[in-house]
């Protein structure tokens, strides 16, 4: 007799029976208890050698159920509990699911059925998103007799060694009805590698980190140091991740006592990106060495000091400290060009400069707002949109670079074990004005990138070399000469802001995605056809004040077709910064198309007449 003729003859007595007190069955006690301590209280879940679904009774919470078994008059009662059913044998059905698919995936008091568990095992890991539950029994003292009796095999699997557990308990499982002796059960709890997510305290969290579709596949972003958003999460450490020692022993002292493993630790903060790097190595988890990525963070000075030594497709610059001493170099560089802080972000305090007393006045304003960005930036409050872009006196030296007209683009992907993939890239239009150098409007798929896709690819490799980085995500800012690429700089992250979100509508993938699924996975990127063309439009005024009322959005979509989404950051009576020391945007429009036709003239034509909307409804 085999299992399914064994189960199908007692189907619709099974549920009376595993409740009655001659067996006593603890198995579906235990589970519950065991998810309750994992704080697992929703998702989907593969039950594997599911009888009549009565799991679903036990565990309560938002969970979806599916089932396999080998007896159909089984499926079929769990079918009216609301199971969606796979009929057949377990490692078979265990075959045809896709990896990833189930976020918990549990095999209770199933295993001892068949010879070969580890093999049934490495399958539900395979398949299981988050979670893999499973039990076994000890079966030595009937084994003889159900071979007997029924002419059935039995298998004790109780010894079997199994990695990555993380809960592994012994406990009386139910009595034989046949030999009436007591059964004992091994149960086995896995996480899958959970991803380390570092942010700072009062700092918002990025939307495509946090998205359910972003994570469930990888396991969960957990333990977000100092973060307050334990609603998202199940686990935080609070420490302070610029103090490496401290988050250090904080980490591992966590992993100890909640018997976590941590299969990647990531960050998209550029405050933090050597930081997470620094503890990823002491955690021994693929990194770049945290010196290179250092080089790219915070002084852009070093970084470009690094690519202009032996490599020479890179803006000419010089480091700017007094005008009167250094006139030979400014001359060579010549007019216009631009001057910048070496510590800046988000093109604050950008400009360009057509004559010696425009480069004076701008150096002025340069050092003002270096003065009030430090001013808002308080250490204790950690005050959300403003970055410590200024801290250290090397942050605060001045780049000057010669002017490069026309589009500036940025290049989005990672290396992998030295070896560096493209991923996708953004168009940045020139604006005249005021406005030119704020990052106000991004186009993906890249004209410039594809145009020179060859060219840039080449100079990309070079520049990661250059900087040694090994295993980092990648965010270059290049502008073309004359089909000659040239890097303005390079960042040992993904572009912030709405770069992400932005490739993903175009593409159909998300970049954090696919660099924790290649640290966690070692799945390595595929070359993707965009889909549509995406563009970002950013608002963001030069007034600061109070806020009277909000432009219509109605009116907005109705004038311009393609906007498919405008969303405000701010509302009516809100105070309003100044943009350039604040980095305060306003809000957003989203424009699509077909991947050939971009909207860059039709976010120009948005981004003018809704700054100039909102720049009459700040009260000064």
């Amino acid at each position: 007799m085999n299992a399914s003729e064994y189960y199908n003859k007692f189907a619709t007595a099974y549920d009376a029976k595993i409740k009655s007190p001659t067996i006593d069955s603890h198995l579906m006690r235990e589970t519950k208890k065991l998810f309750k301590r994992q704080k697992i209280t929703d998702g989907s879940i593969l039950d594997v050698g599911c009888a009549t679904g009565v799991l679903k009774e036990s565990l309560g919470g938002a969970f979806t159920y599916t089932g396999i078994d080998v007896s159909s008059k089984m499926l079929s009662i769990a079918a009216k509990r609301g199971y969606t059913t796979i009929h057949g044998d377990m490692l078979a059905a265990l075959r045809r699911i896709p990896p990833n698919f189930f976020d918990h995936v549990l095999c209770i008091s199933a295993l001892y059925w068949i010879p070969n568990a580890e093999e049934v095992l490495d399958e539900m890991r395979r398949i299981a998103r988050l979670t893999v539950t499973a039990t076994l029994e000890q079966v030595a003292p009937i084994v003889a007799q159900h071979k007997r009796d029924m002419n059935t095999v039995i298998f004790d699997h109780t010894k079997l060694k199994v990695s990555g557990v993380i809960d592994d308990f012994m406990f009386s499982a139910w009595t034989s009805p046949t030999a009436g002796k007591r059964i004992a059960a091994r149960m086995l709890f896995i996480r899958k590698p959970l991803i380390l997510l570092v942010w700072e305290k009062n700092r918002p969290l990025p939307l495509t980190l946090l998205r359910k579709s972003t994570w469930a596949t990888f396991g969960l972003l957990s333990s977000v140091i100092t973060s307050d958003a334990k609603k998202l999460f199940p686990y935080t450490i609070t420490t302070d991740p610029f103090d490496i020692k401290r988050s250090l022993g904080a980490i591992k002292a966590f992993q100890k006592r909640n018997k976590l493993t941590f299969g990647a630790i990531y960050t998209q903060n550029e405050e933090l990106v050597w930081q997470t790097a620094f503890i990823a190595g002491k955690l021994h988890l693929t990194t770049s060495d945290f010196r290179a990525i250092q080089s790219t963070s915070r002084n852009k000075l070093v970084m470009r000091n690094l690519l202009n030594k032996d490599h020479k497709h890179i803006v000419p610059f010089m480091k700017l400290q007094d005008i009167r001493s250094q006139m030979t170099q400014v001359e060579q560089i010549g007019f216009p060009n631009i001057t910048k802080p070496a510590g800046g972000a988000s093109s604050i305090l950008v400009f360009k400069n057509t004559s010696f007393q425009s480069l004076e006045a701008n150096l002025k304003k340069i050092k003002e707002g270096i003065r009030a960005n430090r001013a808002l930036y308080k250490p204790k409050e950690k005050t959300p949109y403003v970055l410590n872009l200024f801290g250290d006196k090397a942050a605060q030296q001045v780049i000057m670079e010669k002017y490069i007209p026309g589009k500036e683009i940025s290049v989005e992907g990672f290396v992998a074990h030295g070896k560096v993939y493209i991923l996708g890239g953004h168009d940045k239009p020139e604006i005249n004005g005021e406005y030119e150098f704020f990052d106000n409007i991004y186009s993906t798929p890249s004209q410039v990138l594809s145009s020179y896709n060859r060219a840039i690819a080449h100079v990309v490799r070079k520049a990661v070399k250059h900087i040694g980085l090994t295993t980092s995500p990648f965010h270059v800012e290049m502008k073309v000469q004359k089909g000659r690429p040239l890097i303005v700089e390079i960042g040992a992250r993904f572009g912030g802001g709405p770069l992400v979100e932005n490739i993903e509508s175009a593409y159909g993938f998300n970049l954090h995605d696919m660099y924790l699924k290649y640290l966690l996975e070692g799945v390595l990127p595929k070359r993707v056809a965009p889909k549509m063309a995406s563009t970002f439009v950013m608002f963001q005024v030069l007034k600061a004040g109070k806020l009277k009322s909000l432009p219509s959005v109605v009116t907005y979509l109705k004038r311009f077709p393609e906007v498919k989404e405008i969303k405000f950051y701010v509302r009516p009576g809100e105070p309003i910064r100044n943009a350039k020391t604040g980095m305060q945007y306003l809000g957003h429009a989203i424009l699509h198309s077909s991947p050939s036709v971009h909207n860059s003239n039709v976010a120009k034509e948005l981004l003018f007449k809704m700054n100039k909307d909102l720049l009459l409804r700040i009260r000064s």
